[in-house]
């Protein structure tokens, strides 16, 4: 891993690039080619471990990022996961991010006061909600 000042900061110190890439999307696309079908993550489902390999990842963000811009979303636009810690959320998560939008995270240990704060505050204009 290759991690430096990115060439084109001017001034900005907080510009970095890893292994060439200016973005997380852009990062995660290049190490998901690369790593292909090694596992990504692992998870129990109903006492069964169930194995996600890169491309599969990929496939699930991509295809949350264009189902969020098929819906109009727009560069900049906030969009909420209500949701425990899980899969789903770290697929949303990425595919958020291609697609231009800001992540938001809603947690599900908040008061309902709170997440209606957390949503009005971000001016949330897309929700994934968990169905438990």
């Amino acid at each position: 891993m290759t991690i430096g000042k990115h060439n084109g900061a001017q001034g900005n110190d907080r510009a970095w690039m890893v292994d060439g890439c200016d973005t997380m999307p852009k990062l995660f696309l290049q190490k998901s080619h690369e790593r292909g079908e090694q596992t990504a993550m692992r998870e129990k489902d109903f006492g069964i471990w169930q194995s996600y390999s890169w491309n599969d990842y990929r496939r699930y963000a991509l295809e949350i990022a264009h189902g969020l811009l098929a819906l109009g979303l727009k560069p900049g636009d906030v969009v909420s996961i209500h949701s425990e810690d899980c899969k789903e959320w770290v697929f949303a998560d990425l595919g958020i991010m291609m697609a231009g939008g800001v992540v938001n995270g809603v947690y599900p240990t908040y008061q309902s006061n709170q997440a209606a704060y957390a949503l009005d505050d971000s001016n949330c204009r897309f929700l994934f909600v968990e169905d438990e």
